[in-house]
């Protein structure tokens, strides 16, 4: 891991002085940490070779284009996404655009960053460990095709915390079809508990997260 250049992409002034300090006791001699509040034009880029580049600031359909943008101009930059989201369809999308590495913002960071430099710096794959738990457990993804609009205006809807009785009134409808098409969803995402129904449409990609 020898003359390292990394560079820190963070918005957030305490993190990203948190984030450099651990690296920087992490890497060995000759190599150096420089932390950002914005990412660089492209051609500054050349100077590294491993970029931490948080996702904070960016929409969920930009981000994967700026990945795919700096992987496309420099592929020898090893990419790690520092994120607050853990939703399956999005992670999939981010390593498809050209990551190596994957750090959930509520994992052990001094962990994750630790062993993240010298895994991506062997060209393999990292995942913090809820991210690692959850790519493991999903063994199928719901794309939503079965749910109409009605299903999607009360699950949204439901992610609002409106009630049974709130969602009904609104949208002119029974409390037996909100209560029927919550059951749907339910069985879609193949939960018991209703209580989970929003984590686990989340994870599958059946909510647009709050930017």
């Amino acid at each position: 891991m020898s003359g390292l250049h990394i560079l820190i992409v963070e918005p957030d002034r305490f993190l990203r002085s948190g984030f450099q300090a651990v690296l920087e006791r992490t890497i060995l001699p000759r190599s150096n940490v420089e932390a950002r509040e914005e990412l660089p034009e492209l051609p500054e880029l050349s100077a590294f070779n491993l970029l931490y580049l948080s996702d904070a600031g960016y929409s969920r359909p930009v981000f994967p284009e700026i990945v795919r943008q700096i992987h496309a101009g420099h592929p020898n930059i090893r990419m790690v996404v520092l994120s607050q989201r853990l939703n399956v369809p999005y992670i999939q999308q981010v390593f498809r655009s050209g990551i190596l590495g994957y750090i959930y913002m509520r994992d052990d960071l001094d962990h994750s960053l630790n062993l993240s430099v010298s895994t991506v710096c062997r060209d393999l794959v990292y995942l913090s460990p809820r991210v690692a738990e959850l790519l493991a457990t999903e063994t199928r993804y719901v794309a939503g095709g079965d749910l109409n609009d009605l299903d999607r205006q009360i699950l949204q809807m439901t992610a609002h915390d409106f009630t049974v009785r709130q969602i009904s009134r609104q949208l002119g409808i029974s409390d037996r079809s909100v209560y029927r098409s919550k059951a749907k969803i339910r069985e879609m995402l193949d939960i018991q508990n209703a209580d989970n129904i929003i984590d686990a449409a989340r994870r599958q990609g059946l909510l647009e997260e709050d930017i």
